[in-house]
């Protein structure tokens, strides 16, 4: 059963003043272990007393480009996700700040044993921002609008949906086999196959739940109606996106009385902005201007969790990379401090560990390899290589976060090899011919990465090492069978223990060497609290609130 945090009145100053020192110091209480609890969705009598000094709170965060759309199921783009993600709700969430699920607009949910058959039980009484009751048969007049051709209101390409659901009505790799609102408070869908990852996915922006009517108007894109802490107010394109706050939200009122989403191109005026108190709130900032940002006493940088992963890929079907003494000292011979420090984006992290700290399912056992160069040419001896080996490291000169220098990040493994006896000849190649090289088996050592595409440890487990599992070598049928079986997994207890056997997995038997997880930041203004960054860039602004203005107010 989901608890509701029930704090006497002779308590709350004081788990009030604990809240703030967390929030100010970028710290939060995490959770003891990850798990989904059915129930009510989480609330505290501590963000009530707050809700009631809301008035008059009004906050602005500048963003670098305009939303494309108002309407979730038609966006692909992070502004979308921001602004829509305080309009909307979803059917469940994600822990604030993190990747684990939980209920959202369903309190909980049941899952047959088969585990293809999932009724959600949704909070009664919950209306959208036009009056009309968000029930069962408005969540299921969403997903057949996603998922159905033949639906009035199918207008659109339904990027998100076709990728992660497998395809529309009628198509063969559909995952969905029906949807069904059973009574007013209970929606039903039924799946193909069994797929544990599901509440992960319903969590993502994109399948926000939309009033029904402003659907059938055909107005949604640019007047959202949805239920969220916020309401649409005004969208000025290229200039700003106006909200206000939702005083009957279902689960509270938001701290802040007016949310605006402003449009400021150059990251130095942004910047300009954040230090003038013209805006509390901004992100997407070069590395100069991060750095400045972080020296300025009115300013903190919040870092989101990494959701993307840089590797070095390691092809065992080539001939010595099968041995696993020659794996792990080619792990033990690269200085990945050394190649954060100097040619990735800050706040990168040495990956420790296949899965990034924004996705559940890693295992805090697993510290990494060590820079131990002596180790590593002694493991070369014991696979029969005192002298070292040749093989070739292959990579394309393509910028992304988790590889921003391609170039001298492959110079500089090389050399580190060299200093233990591998020679390498660096080859670049075009992006296209490189992808399809390495897909089909045909490179020795390689550079390449992977963002998530929803927050859950299938997402990089089942693309990256089983489905393309021919980039290293021979399929890890060990690997793969147990990444198949959580998939039909209901506990997600089990599932966490399965997925962090997994992470040991690959640590241990290396296909490839996991380099950086790359992360971005939000930079807001030093009263700002409340603020958790999000591992998909789409920050909850519905606890936000301004230090200075509560905390003298709570303290008489």
């Amino acid at each position: 059963m989901h608890r509701r945090l029930v704090l006497s009145s002779i308590i709350l100053p004081v788990a009030l003043i604990a809240a703030l020192y967390l929030a100010l110091s970028g710290r939060s209480p995490g959770l003891a272990s990850a798990q989904i609890v059915p129930g009510a969705a989480q609330e505290s009598t501590v963000h009530s007393a707050c809700t009631a000094m809301a008035a008059g709170a009004a906050f602005t965060a500048a963003i670098p480009s305009d939303a494309m759309t108002l309407d979730p199921a038609l966006m692909t783009d992070s502004r979308s996700f921001l602004v829509t993600a305080q309009l909307y709700d979803t059917l469940t969430t994600y822990q604030p700040g993190g990747s684990v699920p939980m209920p959202g607009l369903a309190d909980n949910w049941i899952v047959s044993p088969d585990g293809k058959t999932w009724t959600f039980n949704l909070h009664p009484g919950v209306k959208f921002h036009d009056g009309t009751n968000l029930d069962a048969a408005a969540v299921a007049y969403n997903f057949n609008r996603w998922w159905d051709p033949a639906h009035p209101a199918h207008n659109g390409s339904f990027d998100y949906f076709v990728y992660l659901f497998g395809g529309f009505k009628g198509d063969a790799g559909s995952l969905i086999a029906g949807v069904a609102a059973l009574n007013a408070t209970q929606f039903q869908m039924t799946l193909t196959t069994a797929f544990s990852p599901l509440p992960s996915v319903l969590a993502m922006p994109t399948f926000a739940i939309a009033s029904p009517a402003a659907i059938q108007a055909g107005t949604l894109m640019t007047t959202p109606i949805g239920s969220g802490p916020f309401k649409f107010v005004e969208w000025a394109p290229g200039n700003h996106i106006r909200l206000t706050a939702h005083p009957d939200y279902w689960l509270s009122r938001p701290r802040l009385d007016e949310l605006t989403f402003a449009m400021i191109v150059p990251g130095a005026d942004r910047l300009a902005a954040l230090q003038n108190n013209a805006v509390q709130s901004a992100d997407s900032f070069s590395p100069s201007e991060l750095a400045a940002a972080g020296s300025d006493p009115n300013l903190r940088v919040l870092w989101r969790p990494s959701t993307a992963l840089g590797y070095l890929g390691i092809n065992r079907a080539h001939a010595p990379l099968g041995n696993p003494q020659v794996r792990q000292a080619i792990a033990h011979a690269i200085r990945q401090q050394n190649l954060i420090n100097n040619f990735y984006l800050p706040g990168t992290e040495v990956a420790t560990q296949f899965l990034p700290s924004g996705i559940w399912g890693r295992d805090p056992g697993i510290a990494g390899y060590t820079y131990d160069p002596a180790l590593a040419r002694s493991l070369l001896a014991q696979a029969g290589f005192p002298n070292g080996f040749t093989t070739t490291l292959a990579y394309r000169e393509v910028f992304r976060q988790y590889l921003p220098n391609p170039s001298i990040t492959a110079q500089v493994i090389a050399a580190d090899l060299r200093s233990v006896g591998i020679t390498v000849t660096l080859v670049v190649y075009e992006s296209g011919t490189f992808l399809t090289k390495a897909a089909n088996g045909e490179l020795d050592l390689f550079l390449l990465g992977w963002g998530a595409d929803y927050l859950h440890p299938d997402n990089f487990f089942n693309p990256i090492l089983c489905e393309g599992y021919l980039a290293f070598g021979p399929k890890d049928d060990t690997l793969c069978t147990q990444v198949q079986a959580t998939l039909a997994e209901l506990n997600f207890g089990n599932q966490l223990a399965q997925y962090q056997w997994s992470s040991r997995r690959v640590s241990d038997t290396l296909p490839l060497l996991p380099l950086a997880h790359s992360r971005s930041a939000v930079v807001v203004r030093s009263n700002v609290a409340g603020l958790l960054p999000s591992p998909i860039s789409a920050e909850a602004y519905r606890g936000v609130f301004f230090v200075n203005v509560y905390l003298p107010l709570i303290l008489k």
